[in-house]
């Protein structure tokens, strides 16, 4: 049964705190309980009250109750987050895949070429400098290859410790985790519907 908190006494040791409630009620004996309450509810304390038209109170019991909790909406994020890294990594992966082909070119290009101007130039169809450009082209970019494949190297190893951390986060989320609270059962006896 839902309930709302309709007061609130405060005393120097503990607080009474009324609920309402409504329910309704065809013919027959009935259970309405009243669950998340606090573990601290002093059992002795609960008294019930209420009010319909052929509608007997048998009894209230105050019990424990255990209850299971996997938080779905945090799990969904970690999910989105783990995702998400998978994706950067394969990206880098990706990156470092074409850079390496880049860099096979450019030794093809160098190997091919180192022989071609040597030619080239032994027949004067060549000039010096056409050639030192080409070479100081291959080998800048060489290191701007080299540079960026150490750097993703890095990032891809900063990305994978993130995964395992969030990894070894989201499984201890996923396992459900136990709690006690208390429950407050009303048997009622109702001889026409209320």
């Amino acid at each position: 049964m839902e309930t709302t908190i309709a007061a609130v006494t405060v005393f120097n040791n503990r607080a009474r705190v009324t609920r309402q409630g409504r329910a309704q009620l065809e013919p027959g004996t009935h259970t309405l309980s009243i669950s998340e309450l606090p573990l601290r509810l002093i059992h002795d304390s609960v008294r019930v009250s209420g009010e319909g038209a052929g509608v007997t109170l048998l009894g209230v019991d105050v019990r424990k109750e255990e209850y299971t909790d996997v938080p779905e909406a945090d799990i969904a994020q970690l999910r989105r987050e783990h995702d998400d890294l998978v994706y950067s990594i394969k990206a880098l992966e990706d990156e470092a895949t074409a850079l390496d082909a880049r860099m096979t070119w450019l030794r093809s290009l160098a190997e091919f070429s180192g022989e071609q101007y040597a030619r080239w130039l032994a027949r004067g169809r060549a000039v010096l400098d056409e050639a030192t450009n080409l070479g100081d082209y291959i080998v800048e970019q060489t290191g701007l290859i080299n540079e960026r494949l150490r750097a993703i190297e890095r990032e891809k190893r900063d990305l994978e410790k993130a995964r395992e951390a969030l990894e070894r986060r989201l499984q201890r989320v996923e396992r459900p985790r136990t709690h006690t609270r208390n429950v407050i059962d009303i048997q009622l006896e109702a001889q026409q519907a209320a």
